[in-house]
């Protein structure tokens, strides 16, 4: 993982408050040229709650979150997997199976803050009660995009799981001492690639590592987890995230 990266990761397991946390995030983010961001999830219920925090002027779409057909299209169809998507006006061609009128009124609305290009990264999954995750972007064209931001991806994920966790808990109003052990950033990532079908000598590589490195993240978180086998760590980190 990219060092600023697992720094801000770090910091925000530390942080004291949800505020320090997403300050934290938004200055790591910024300095990697992702200056636009936004954090949406959303829950079951009819209407549903949404919780919200954005970068752009005034919280958008704070506000719109507290209306009853307020739907955010990457939460609404792009959270059944942990696969990122790739979002914004620069990636209308790739998108085509859930842009609708609402959509597209939408992305028009998040262009006018001069976003083009964003990855939108589910880090809570549709059935778990609660789903959503963060879409971060920029200016940029999609050709930009694709080359200074995508190889990022893999650390990106890592950095927003452990940002989820940490949101969720205060947003249920538990302290940081009410979280069992929590995994490191390294430790979420393996088992996340695990979750994958991912080999411990195929994630080794992937992430430049040696495989006993490997199987040793694997080995620590889970005995955080309390499981016994790989199989197990992977449905309990599953879980946990779902929590």
């Amino acid at each position: 993982m990219q060092r600023d990266l697992l720094e801000c990761a770090y910091g925000i397991e530390t942080a004291k408050s949800a505020e320090a946390a997403w300050v934290r995030l938004v200055d790591t983010l910024s300095r990697l040229k992702l200056d636009k961001v936004i954090y949406a999830t959303r829950d079951d219920g009819d209407p549903p709650h949404w919780y919200v925090r954005s970068t752009l002027p005034n919280a958008w779409p704070s506000e719109l979150a507290k209306t009853p057909d307020f739907s955010e299209p990457f939460v609404t169809y792009c959270c059944a997997t942990f696969e990122p998507t790739k979002v914004g006006s620069e990636y209308l061609d790739l998108n085509s199976h859930y842009i609708d009128d609402h959509a597209r009124d939408y992305i028009k609305a998040v262009s006018k803050f001069d976003w083009r290009a964003g990855i939108g990264i589910p880090t809570a999954l549709k059935g778990s009660g609660r789903h959503g995750g963060f879409i971060l972007g920029n200016a940029m064209m999609r050709y930009d995009f694709e080359r200074s931001v995508m190889p990022l991806v893999d650390d990106l994920r890592t950095l927003c799981l452990v940002a989820n966790a940490r949101f969720e808990t205060w947003r249920k109003g538990k302290t940081h001492h009410d979280i069992a052990r929590p995994l490191s950033p390294r430790e979420m990532q393996t088992l996340e690639m695990l979750s994958r079908g991912l080999r411990p000598k195929q994630i080794a590589e992937e992430l430049g590592l040696k495989e006993p490195s490997v199987r040793l993240y694997l080995k620590n978180a889970k005995s955080k987890l309390g499981a016994t086998n790989n199989h197990d760590a992977v449905r309990l980190f599953i879980n946990r995230q779902r929590t």
